[in-house]
């Protein structure tokens, strides 16, 4: 396979797996785990165990509890329709109301056009 083939399928695998690390951050934060091991934030815990900056291990817990109350966004990421990099900006600007607005501006434009100024 090439190069190119080989990082679609890649880019497809991290995705999904994105998709799983929001939902696991945003129920490790609900279940109160990082509390009973002595950590001082969710972020704090999931930063330590995973070697990683507390600032993604927030946007992770973030994007999680967003997509509880964007069914549209969070099927399209599921369902790889919309990287990990745009469902980090639409769960910043979409609710309920306008989710589905947001998600079309999502589709027709690149994750780099997707700023706030566009967003509102």
């Amino acid at each position: 396979a090439s190069a190119a083939d080989e990082l679609l399928t890649l880019g497809t695998e991290l995705n999904a797996n994105h998709y799983r690390a929001v939902h696991l951050a945003a129920r490790y934060d609900t279940e109160l785990d990082w509390f009973h091991h002595g950590y001082t934030s969710p972020a704090a815990g999931i930063a330590a165990r995973l070697d990683m900056h507390s600032s993604t291990a927030r946007e992770w817990i973030r994007i999680g509890h967003a997509l509880r109350d964007l069914p549209l966004t969070d099927h399209a990421f599921h369902t790889n329709e919309l990287s990990y990099a745009k469902v980090r900006i639409v769960t910043r600007w979409a609710d309920p109301d306008n989710e589905d607005q947001l998600l079309a501006l999502a589709y027709e434009r690149t994750a780099n056009r997707l700023t706030p100024g566009v967003m509102l």
